[in-house]
């Protein structure tokens, strides 16, 4: 039993370990964006000028950090509906780490990941199209 509680300990030090990664970066990101106006440019709208999913990502979240719901959703809607159910899948993904005693892959996370990727590709695709320019990343 006590080789389990350290196991258990490990695991919660690895998952707050990973998070406290991703907060400090993007918080560093948010600030340079804020502060200095710097911000990671897309390569494939710089290159081809098409729009990849993942086009207005950063502005979105600065939308989100000044509490503006509409104009985060206005940069991109599809990371703006999806992120808070991803985010809450992988918290229910961490806790089944955290307290299973094996360690095991959950296939329903695995299809759930699978299925995000699947539709953030095809989002990325439609919004390049006039019929879909509503998906296209407000400025």
């Amino acid at each position: 039993m006590e080789e389990y509680t350290k196991i258990k300990n490990r695991r919660i030090k690895r998952v707050l370990l990973i998070a406290a990664i991703i907060l400090l970066a993007g918080g560093l990101y948010a600030l340079l964006v804020t502060l200095a106006g710097i911000s990671i440019p897309c390569v494939y709208h710089s290159l081809f000028g098409i729009w990849c999913p993942g086009c207005g990502s950063s502005r979105m979240f600065i939308s989100l950090l000044q509490l503006d719901f509409r104009g985060a959703f206005l940069k991109n809607p599809f990371l703006f509906v999806v992120l808070p159910i991803f985010l809450a899948a992988t918290l229910i993904r961490a806790y089944q780490y955290i307290t299973q005693k094996e360690k095991k892959q959950t296939r329903w996370y695995i299809v759930f990941v699978l299925v995000c990727l699947f539709a953030f590709a095809i989002f990325g695709v439609l919004r390049n199209f006039d019929a879909f320019s509503f998906l296209a990343p407000s400025y």
